[in-house]
């Protein structure tokens, strides 16, 4: 977890980036006939920090020691939905995420995605993946969701930019 990172050129700036393991990747050759394909997830120095602790932490000598110190922050606090800041969490739910393929000869292709509210992308693509089983729009058996909805299907949804950019260095 973590250990491929690069610099990707994201449509606001270039950004930290980690590669990320998903289905979506992993069943992408099913779509595409591509063995090769990377997903990239903007993340910030901090977020990797603290991920390779909770990788740390699954240590057993640590286990316990940082188990104690976490519980120890812990004790006395308790949130609850009104504690929410709503427009701090409509602009912290932005994700970017870079994709990236090359052929035998070297050539690459590269491509951003911006989803503006991954939460509320999260529900209408849902919301309309049902409308259209209901329809009947849909042929029977497992797909990719490019597959089954067409190659664009993403790009229906409000908040979301996709742009091609020349590919990241190494």
């Amino acid at each position: 977890m973590m250990s491929k990172q690069r610099i990707i050129p994201f449509r606001t700036g270039s950004s930290l980036a980690v590669a990320i393991a998903s289905g979506v990747v992993s069943s992408s050759f099913y779509s595409t006939g591509i063995t090769n394909v990377e997903a990239y997830l903007a993340v910030t120095k901090k977020q990797v920090r603290q991920a390779k602790l909770r990788l740390l932490g699954r240590s057993w000598p640590l286990k316990m020691p940082l188990r104690r110190r976490s519980e120890g922050r812990m004790a006395g606090t308790s949130r609850t939905c009104s504690d929410i800041d709503e427009n701090k969490a409509s602009r912290t739910d932005e994700i970017q995420l870079y994709g990236e393929t090359s052929n035998p000869d070297g050539g690459k292709v590269a491509m951003t995605i911006s989803i503006a509210s991954a939460s509320a992308f999260s529900v209408e693509a849902s919301l309309r993946t049902v409308e259209r089983l209901l329809r009947g729009d849909i042929n029977p058996g497992p797909q990719t969701p490019s597959l089954a909805f067409g190659p664009d299907f993403v790009l229906g949804f409000e908040g979301v930019v996709c742009e091609k950019v020349v590919p990241a260095g190494p």
